[in-house]
Formats: C-alpha cells, structure tokens, sequence
C-alpha cells in the first residue's frame, strides 16, 4: 500500500516516483518492513507523513482496489505475478533482469532508470 500511496503522490508518474520506489525494494529485499523501508528511504518528514496517512487511511484502501479492480480486468487474466505488460501487451519473455527487458522493449519515453540500470542492478 505505501508503494501506491508514493504513486499517488507523485501524481501517478513513475518517473518521479521510481527512485523511491526502488530504494524501498532494496529495503524490503534487505528484510526491513514496508514501514521501516520507508522512514528509510523517504528522508522528506512532511512527505513520509504524507504516504503513511495515506497508507493507513481509507485513500490508500481506495487506491488498493482500484489496482485491484484493474487486475481482475486484465485481458487476458493475469497468470502470475509479477504479471508485466509493456504498451498493452502481457509477456513472460522476462529473465533475471525485468528492468533491462522493460528498458529495451518499452516504447514510450524511456526512465531515467535505464540508463543507469546498471548501477541500480549493482547497488540491489
């Protein structure tokens, strides 16, 4: 829930949220609790308030169903997760590294994430 409330905040850009988002998949991979990873990644304290009202509140409840709405809608239905789609389109070609996969495929703008990927991959 806090990793959409981040969204949210971000007004839904992935772009702006992503180094947040990929500090606390560090954590979490670390063993820290989704909370702990954010007091630790979210150095803002007016910011961190923010996404922890947001996640222990009814707007971060609302933000999770409507995922959840939009998951049980998924043509065609989600296999597994992660369940990636690119531009529409679902696909299980990814290996060990979904970010080069998405960095390489995706058709939009690209993240700044991709290119620094290797770095991020190292530093995870």
């Amino acid at each position: 829930m806090i990793e959409q409330c981040i969204l949210h905040l971000n007004n839904d850009k992935i772009y702006d949220a992503f180094p947040t988002l990929l500090c606390l998949e560090q954590k979490f991979h670390k063993g820290f609790s989704p909370s702990q990873g954010a007091q630790m990644c979210i150095t803002n304290s007016t910011i961190f308030n923010q996404v922890q009202q947001c996640a222990t509140g009814d707007l971060g409840n609302q933000l999770m169903h409507k995922n959840a709405v939009e998951t049980a809608a998924l043509q065609p239905p989600h296999k597994y997760v992660p369940w990636v789609v690119v531009d529409g389109v679902p696909t299980d070609a990814i290996t060990d590294d979904m970010l080069g996969w998405i960095c390489d495929h995706y058709k939009g703008p690209k993240p700044s994430a991709c290119s620094t990927r290797n770095k991020c991959l190292k530093e995870f």
